[in-house]
């Protein structure tokens, strides 16, 4: 694929809310299970949580 068209592409199909879903749920997440929101916060998060929780949240992301 030549670049212009991966550029087409992403502009095509950008993030926007896709992005915003996972921020509402991992902040949800996180002070559902009372972790400080600090630079480890997603590493603590993900390590924690059940698989279906991460895996909800991974396909908010994607």
């Amino acid at each position: 694929m030549d670049p212009a068209s991966k550029l087409d592409t992403i502009l095509k199909n950008h993030i926007n809310e896709g992005l915003g879903a996972f921020r509402r749920r991992f902040e949800s997440t996180r002070a559902e299970l009372g972790i400080a929101a600090s630079r480890d916060a997603v590493q603590v998060v993900f390590s924690t949580v059940a698989t279906a929780v991460a895996q909800n949240l991974v396909l908010d992301l994607i």
